[in-house]
C-alpha cells in the first residue's frame, strides 16, 4: 500500500493536573518498546488555564486561546512556523490556574530516515525479525517511533543522538498482518523539550519535526 510520506506542521497547548491524565496500559513490553492493542494513546480531562499562550518563529506566529475545556490555536500564516537552527519563543500571560512563564527552544532539523528503506514512499516490514529503524542523529533531542497494523501498535522511545532503535521481534510477532485498508503506518517524531516551573506548576514545552508513513506489515 504505497502512499506517500508525510511531513506535518502542528501545534496544541494544554495544562492537566497528574490525576487527570489517564494512559492505555500496554498489552507487552520488551526493553523501550510496548505493545498496545488498540493506540498508545492518553486522556485527559479539561485544560487547566494557563492564559492566552503566543509562540513565535521568524515566519510565523501561533497563539492559544482557552475555550471551554480545551486550547484552540491560531496561526498567522500558513508557513512553517521554523526551520532548523532557529529560535522559537514561547509566552503565556497567565490565567487562573497557571502563572505567566517564558521559554525558547532552539528548532531540531527533520528526520532523515535511513532504515527502514522508504525510498518508494513506503515500507515493507517483516514480522519475523527484528526491525532496526535508523536515522540521521540529532544530540539533545529526543525520538518516538509507532508502528501500527490493524488495531495494534508498538510504540518506542528512546535518544536521538543513539542514531538507531531495535523494535524486537516478540511485539513484532505480535501485530497482525496489514491488508487493504488496514495497511500498516510508521509515524516518528524527534522532540526538544525544556521545562519550567511556574507558581505550583510545572511546564514543558516542546519543538518536534516528524514524519508519517503507510506501507506494508506482512
Amino acid at each position: 500500500m504505497p502512499m506517500m510520506d508525510s511531513w506535518m506542521l502542528g501545534a496544541e497547548a494544554g495544562f492537566y493536573r497528574p490525576e487527570d491524565v489517564e494512559v492505555e496500559n500496554p498489552t507487552a513490553v520488551a526493553g523501550s518498546c510496548s505493545l498496545f492493542e488498540g493506540s498508545a494513546s492518553s486522556s485527559s480531562g479539561a485544560s487547566a488555564d494557563a492564559g492566552s499562550i503566543t509562540i513565535v518563529g521568524d515566519t510565523a506566529e501561533v497563539q492559544f486561546t482557552l475555550s471551554e475545556a480545551s486550547y484552540e490555536a491560531t496561526a498567522t500564516s500558513r508557513r512553517d512556523l521554523f526551520e532548523e537552527g532557529q529560535l522559537l519563543d514561547f509566552e503565556a500571560e497567565g490565567g487562573e490556574d497557571v502563572p505567566a512563564f517564558v521559554g525558547t527552544i532552539e528548532a531540531p532539523p527533520e528526520l532523515d530516515l535511513w532504515t527502514p528503506d522508504i525510498s518508494d514512499g513506503s515500507f515493507t516490514v517483516a514480522r519475523t525479525e527484528d526491525l532496526t529503524v535508523s536515522w540521521e542523529p540529532h544530540e539533545g533531542a529526543s525520538i518516538h517511533i509507532e508502528l501500527s497494523s490493524g488495531s495494534s501498535a508498538v510504540s518506542c522511545s528512546g535518544s536521538d543522538g543513539d542514531g538507531e532503535l531495535i523494535i524486537p521481534v516478540e511485539l513484532l510477532e505480535m501485530l497482525p498482518a496489514s491488508s487493504g485498508m488496514m495497511g500498516g503506518m510508521i509515524m516518528m517524531d524527534r522532540t526538544v523539550r525544556t521545562s519550567t516551573t511556574s507558581g505550583d506548576a510545572l511546564v514543558t514545552m516542546e519543538v518536534q519535526t516528524g514524519l508519517g508513513l503507510m506501507g506494508t506489515v506482512e
